[in-house]
């Protein structure tokens, strides 16, 4: 995985980090990175080796992970808000 080559696929990888837990689309990915959604799903898929929902959807696992170790959160109830008091998006559109 390589997105030091490609300014554009690091700044989504920013906004995707800043955005991880609203609701995120592929149109509104690749509108930050100035590409349409077809080009930019090649290119950063070429940069990273996977496609960008994968990417995303990865990285919410990985938090959702963290969040269970590390806080007090369970996943019983109502645990749809993160630590940060936003709702949790779980799924990419």
């Amino acid at each position: 995985m390589n997105a030091d080559k490609m300014p554009e696929v690091e700044d989504s990888l920013h906004y995707i980090q800043d955005h991880i837990f609203d609701p995120l689309s592929l149109d509104e990915i690749a509108h930050e990175a100035g590409y349409s959604p077809y080009h930019f799903t090649r290119i950063f898929k070429a940069h990273m080796g996977i496609p960008p929902f994968y990417y995303v959807s990865s990285l919410r696992l990985q938090k959702v992970k963290d969040l269970l170790l590390h806080t007090d959160l369970t996943t019983r109830g109502d645990n749809r808000k993160s630590t940060s008091g936003k709702d949790v998006a779980w799924s990419v559109r």
